[in-house]
């Protein structure tokens, strides 16, 4: 991998640009690819795929101006010279951003592009690579939802011995009788309940005691 001396040197023209410096510095961008510099000096190789390359370039710059002016000044420069390198190494230094959803998304799509072009033919347009990345995007954010989707946990299971809600709704309370509690137990045919609450109502009203001897007799003659 070309290192700090050479790089600073192919950025500020002092060293002769090579194909081996080319090849370094395509994997020196796949090792760091957000390095804002490695960008914009592959943005300066001519050649097939050079628009790409600056397209990329331009999602990683700090300054589309500065980037413009960079290429510029180097395709008007062919044979190194002498000049003053701390403007690229000023270039060269990390910058610390902040990333918003569409920059990451953006720069997801730059380095697919990049993976892409070793591997896709060169007669494929650019715009089929940005769909492609796309779909792969919008595929990986369906299964980072999945993941992150809360599970929905089946009910537990309910006991198979069920009582029954109907006939405990009826459970008389203690030391409480009622008519209305006695007609339920004749219509549920729970008739020796509806006698024991009809001959207590008898004892708790004695003045309608006859009334509830006459219902005790009906009920009665239904167990017969």
């Amino acid at each position: 991998m070309v290192n700090a001396d050479t790089f600073y040197g192919l950025l500020a023209g002092t060293i002769e640009r090579t194909p081996e410096n080319d090849q370094e510095i395509n994997a020196l961008i796949e090792q760091y690819p957000w390095f804002e510099a490695a960008h914009i000096f592959d943005a300066t190789r001519q050649g097939d795929g050079q628009q790409i390359r600056i397209r990329v370039a331009a999602l990683y710059a700090q300054s589309r101006l500065l980037l413009q002016q960079y290429i510029t000044k180097h395709n008007r420069t062919t044979t190194p010279k002498e000049i003053d390198t701390q403007e690229y190494e000023e270039l060269a230094k990390p910058v610390l951003v902040e990333v918003d959803l569409l920059e990451i998304t953006e720069n997801s799509q730059a380095e697919k592009i990049i993976e892409s072009q070793n591997s896709l033919p060169n007669s494929l347009p650019s715009k089929d690579l940005i769909e492609l990345d796309e779909v792969d995007e919008k595929v990986d954010l369906i299964d980072a939802f999945l993941k992150a989707a809360p599970r929905i946990t089946p009910p537990k299971e309910l006991p198979t011995d069920q009582e029954d809600i109907s006939l405990e709704s009826l459970k008389e309370p203690q030391d409480v009788a009622t008519e209305m509690l006695a007609r339920i137990f004749v219509e549920q045919k729970l008739f020796e309940k509806a006698i024991a609450a009809y001959e207590k109502l008898c004892l708790k009203y004695p003045e309608k005691s006859a009334y509830f001897a006459s219902q005790i007799e009906e009920v009665k003659k239904k167990l017969q």
